[in-house]
């Protein structure tokens, strides 16, 4: 279980997953990624062509993946993903490359973020 939470992706997505009470669209989630700096797209690089690419990327790698272990629900029709009511997670806020400090200055640290999960 370790090695999916290890993912710094993974964590984005189930931290942005965590408290939604509804399904949300894959479309959504990848946005967020971009927003957060988290993959190839960012809020200053976001083509269609690079979301697509993600998009396929995030649901090929990470919310396959994650359901697989039961940790994320993925309803291939409607595109959406959901943590099962089964599940509770606890993840922290990713540490982006687009963080900084009131100054503007960077975060220190690992970059790591805390992760626990409850099933």
């Amino acid at each position: 279980m370790h090695d999916v939470l290890s993912n710094r992706c993974r964590r984005a997505i189930c931290y942005h997953l965590q408290d939604r009470d509804e399904p949300v669209p894959v479309s959504s989630v990848v946005d967020q990624l971009a927003e957060w700096g988290v993959g190839p797209t960012t809020p200053d690089n976001r083509s269609d062509v690079l979301l697509r690419s993600q998009h396929a990327e995030v649901y090929r790698t990470h919310i396959r993946e994650m359901a697989v272990f039961g940790i994320l629900a993925y309803d291939a029709v409607a595109d959406r993903v959901w943590v099962p009511p089964s599940v509770t997670l606890s993840v922290s806020p990713p540490v982006t490359t687009l963080q900084t400090d009131e100054d503007g200055a960077m975060p220190t640290g690992t970059g790591r973020t805390g992760h626990r999960m409850h099933q």
